[in-house]
């Protein structure tokens, strides 16, 4: 029996218990019954066609970038080389990939995520804290500004940067903290 053939088997399965359902009243002991075979022969066909999917690798977001890219005009071979030529013989190339496939051996890792699909890391976010305060939005551009802050790290300013971050901590001798 193959894969196809073993979900034919549950569908038919599922389908007797659904219509054997129809038999019983709702709320019938006999009717919950059989309406639970049929959601467990639901929850197997499930299981049986998610069987031969590849799992989804995590990249980071230059590199999902440069997949993205290279899959509109370029091959994995090229993807995975970290450049490739157009048609007016100019080349295209990310050296921050370069780096990442090279220093990291991430070339397989590459590949899954070509064929199979990926998600993007998700980048840290960061927060500024001065003293035991943690500031509640970016500093505005004038030197006058108020600036608020909290005690409550969970209701300060996730920057996405952490240069930004810096910055602003630098302004008031604070630090910068990731969040976690």
């Amino acid at each position: 029996m193959n894969k196809q053939e073993l979900l034919e088997e549950l569908e038919s399965n599922k389908d007797k218990c659904l219509k054997e359902a129809k038999k019983y009243e709702v709320l019938s002991w006999d009717r919950q019954i059989v309406d639970s075979k049929a959601l467990v022969y639901m929850q197997v066909i499930n299981w049986v066609e998610r069987l031969d999917e590849k799992q989804k690798v995590t990249v980071p977001k230059f590199v999902a970038t440069w997949i993205n890219q290279c899959k509109e005009k370029a091959t994995l071979a090229d993807c995975l080389d970290g450049c490739y030529e157009i048609s007016n013989g100019e080349v295209v190339s990310s050296e921050d990939f370069q780096n990442w496939v090279v220093d990291n051996e991430n070339d397989e890792l590459t590949a899954k995520a070509w064929m199979f699909g990926y998600e993007v890391e998700k980048e840290p976010n960061f927060i500024v804290k001065v003293g035991n305060l943690y500031l509640i939005e970016p500093l505005g551009d004038t030197s006058d500004s108020t600036i608020r802050t909290t005690w409550n790290h969970k209701n300060a300013y996730e920057f996405t940067s952490y240069d930004i971050a810096q910055t602003h901590a630098n302004k008031f001798g604070g630090e910068v903290e990731e969040v976690k």
